[in-house]
């Protein structure tokens, strides 16, 4: 096998990415850096990573991540109530 040239290219719902990692917020990123979430969303694109955002954001507006370049995902939790899940898949 020749890994001479190693490609971590993965392909995701039909799309491919060059990195089949994503990262994911959990809670507080502004506990671990001032811009939060914003942060984080910039580590993953410089990365070349997918980002994952809640509907949860500790410290800004959605709207202030979702303007940072690169692929996001919303991550939802089933558990999450319907009302809010009808406003907030249509965005995604």
């Amino acid at each position: 096998m020749d890994v001479s040239e190693i490609s971590l290219k993965t392909t995701i719902f039909g799309s491919i990415y060059e990195s089949p990692i994503l990262i994911a917020t959990s809670a507080c990123h502004c506990l671990a850096h001032v811009d939060g979430e914003v942060a984080t969303a910039r580590g993953a694109t410089e990365t070349q990573c997918i980002f994952t955002h809640n509907w949860t954001f500790s410290n800004m507006p959605e709207e202030k991540v979702l303007q940072i370049l690169g692929t996001k995902f919303l991550h939802i939790y089933l558990t999450t109530p319907v009302e809010i899940l009808k406003q907030i898949v249509p965005q995604a």
